[in-house]
């Protein structure tokens, strides 16, 4: 992400940028799970916004329209229903004055909205749906390079152009001048998974510039109450969700609080990451050795991911993987803002669907060179109640108040 670690570059390419300086996380774990994407940061230049359409509110640049809202809509919340598939939580969306459908991978990773063109030929592309600028009604924006923008992965250089136009999210909320990045090639890798592109969820400095920031640019319209939202991961089979607006209290047990979290730079002294100070990090009750690290809440990533020494001290305290007795494992223990938040065995180990006698932990490598950096994927926010408060900038967590025993496959 610069940050953002983000984008499988996939063509997900994400923060077109002025200035853009990219940091390359592993995007994918062994057998294509999805780990981490790579991220850049853009300072400012082409890039993908979003809009919105979840929950009861529709709007456009110039109105709003209420349509039916949910129990919470005076306060402006926005509820958008989310899907899971191999490791992916994400949404569906209309692009275009055409409602082209497109399903968008949820990332708190990056900061844009960015899919496939009509004009991707790569092996990839042909397994997903791909965006037709040219019969939807979207505009070129000028990125300062004549609407066109080339832009540095590790995989190599993408070409990318921004446009504007109509989003909408899931059945309730549409902007008329959303912001579209559209990318002309993908990864191979891109093609295990189910989603057509990505919503990028970070940080303002993530994005374009202000304006490409979908949560700061649908509070400034007076679609949402203030600059925040709250993700819902649940196990397969059950309703998870996105809250645009605020959070939702019947989410965490009664009678309890969120745990407030500062949000803190990246080592360029920029806040690009919802990431926080990790305190320490523990397995049952011995510590490891993870000095200075920081732990970023990634949606975008399907694991829990380390740097290479610490994962290898990690993996030396949890001892061989039995998986007849993944129960007598122990506790993975991180202590954020003064408090322990634990993640079973079962939560931290996943089991092959072909063949349910094997296992492996789900902990991945991760290798960030300018900091000691902690992804804390999926596994860590469906136990834990996650919201994201962008005026802090901080993060607020919670025990998720049902906790189901959720089987993780590979």
């Amino acid at each position: 992400m610069s940050l953002a670690h983000f984008l499988l570059q996939v063509c997900l390419l994400i923060s077109l940028a002025k200035g853009y300086v990219s940091k390359s996380l592993s995007a994918f774990g062994q057998d294509g799970s999805l780990t981490a994407l790579s991220r850049w940061v853009g300072t400012s230049q082409g890039s993908a916004d979003l809009s919105r359409r979840s929950g009861p509110l529709r709007f456009s640049a110039s109105r709003l329209l209420q349509k039916q809202g949910p129990a919470d809509s005076t306060n402006r919340m926005v509820r958008v229903p989310l899907q899971f598939s191999k490791n992916s939580y994400y949404c569906q969306a209309s692009l275009g004055d055409d409602g082209q459908q497109m399903s968008l991978l949820i990332d708190t990773g990056s900061g844009n909205l960015i899919v496939p063109s009509a004009g991707c030929s790569s092996p990839s592309c042909q397994q997903h749906r791909r965006f037709d600028a040219s019969s939807s009604g979207v505009r070129r924006m000028d990125t300062g390079q004549g609407g066109e923008k080339r832009i540095h992965f590790g995989s190599g250089d993408v070409s990318v152009e921004a446009f504007e136009g109509r989003v909408c999210l899931g059945e309730t909320v549409c902007d008329e001048a959303g912001r579209i990045v559209l990318a002309d090639s993908e990864s191979d890798d891109f093609s295990k998974f189910d989603f057509d592109g990505l919503l990028g969820l970070g940080l303002p400095p993530l994005a374009l510039d202000q304006k490409f920031s979908l949560v700061g640019a649908l509070t400034s319209r007076g679609v949402l109450s203030a600059p925040v939202f709250a993700l819902s991961l649940r196990a397969r089979g059950e309703a998870s969700e996105l809250i645009l607006g605020g959070w939702d209290s019947s989410h965490i047990p009664p009678g309890k609080d969120l745990l407030w979290l500062d949000v803190v730079p990246t080592s360029d002294g920029i806040q690009t990451l919802w990431q926080v100070d990790l305190q320490k990090l523990e397995v049952g009750s011995n510590a490891i050795n993870c000095d200075d690290c920081k732990a970023n809440f990634d949606s975008g990533t399907g694991t829990i991911a380390l740097p290479p020494a610490v994962l290898k001290a990690v993996k030396s305290q949890i001892g061989d993987l039995d998986c007849a007795k993944v129960d007598s494992l122990p506790m993975l223990e991180f202590h954020l803002g003064g408090s322990n938040f634990e993640l079973q065995p079962h939560e931290y180990v996943e089991f092959s669907r072909k063949d349910p006698s094997r296992c492996r932990l789900s902990i991945t490598p991760y290798e960030d060179d300018l900091q000691q950096t902690v992804l804390l994927g999926q596994p860590f926010m469906r136990r834990y109640y996650t919201v994201f408060d962008q005026r802090g900038p901080r993060i607020g967590l919670a025990a998720a108040a049902r906790i189901t025993m959720f089987v993780q496959t590979y």
